[in-house]
């Protein structure tokens, strides 16, 4: 298994995100859908009571997870949050302490990070600012763009970033879909072909057949070769981690 690589895709009017990781060619398991989930990558396990509602819109349009908020009823809220932790906190990249604006911690989160701590789940105290400033791509940045990425599907779960030479760029551009490759091409996003401040270099490699792997940002060429995968392009992205 890889572990997933969580990242923003640049568009032209904003940014998405996405999961990419190397499958196995068995079945997956049931609960597979729920851990490499697109949401999982970034949990806001805990939030002041006084900046949740801000949370919670930032969260979704950045397509953040979260768990519960405060509850007046202290043994339905501890229940359930129990079981969010477990759902969603245990299984993110990274988790978030959302405290007030001086770093205050509010209604229940003493209760919380007590909860988290017994769990053994890591997380990071930041204020909502400090947390908005961290995945804010401004437009100027994002339209500086210049490189077209196409995903496509193979058969079965396994995943396929195409964009090398088996077609030109122009050729992508021009519409032509991975079906002919035996692939479906699900969508494509707009990277940076060299580095720009704050971004990750991203090595794509492909493996036996035509299922491709999002490898380490800091693999190179000649490494990639070495552990049996053919290097095939490298592109620039912002982090979400």
């Amino acid at each position: 298994w890889l572990k997933p690589c969580w990242f923003k895709l640049c568009l032209v009017q904003g940014s998405l995100q996405c999961d990419i990781a190397s499958y196995p060619t068995s079945p997956l398991p049931a609960a597979m859908p729920e851990c490499f989930g697109p949401k999982v990558g970034v949990c806001i396990a805990s939030c002041h009571n006084s900046v949740c509602d801000d949370m919670k819109r930032f969260a979704d349009r950045v397509g953040h997870s979260s768990c519960v908020c405060y509850d007046s009823n202290f043994l339905k809220f501890a229940e359930i949050y129990v079981q969010a932790l477990k759902d969603i906190a245990q299984k993110a990249a990274v988790n978030y302490v959302i405290t007030g604006s001086s770093g205050e911690l509010g209604n229940t989160q003493k209760e919380e990070i007590e909860m988290m701590e017994d769990m053994s789940i890591p997380f990071t105290k930041v204020t909502l600012g400090e947390y908005i400033q961290r995945y804010t791509i401004s437009e100027a940045d994002a339209l500086k763009a210049d490189t077209r990425i196409a995903v496509g599907q193979a058969k079965g779960p396994h995943r396929a970033m195409i964009n090398h030479d088996d077609c030109t760029q122009e050729q992508w551009n021009a519409g032509q879909l991975m079906s002919v490759a035996g692939g479906s091409h699900l969508f494509a996003f707009w990277a940076f072909s060299r580095e720009m401040p704050g971004t990750v270099r991203i090595a794509v490699g492909q493996a036996m057949g035509p299922h491709r792997a999002m490898m380490k940002p800091n693999w190179t060429q000649q490494s990639m070769s070495t552990e049996g995968w053919d290097y095939k392009c490298e592109f620039w992205v912002y982090p979400t981690l």
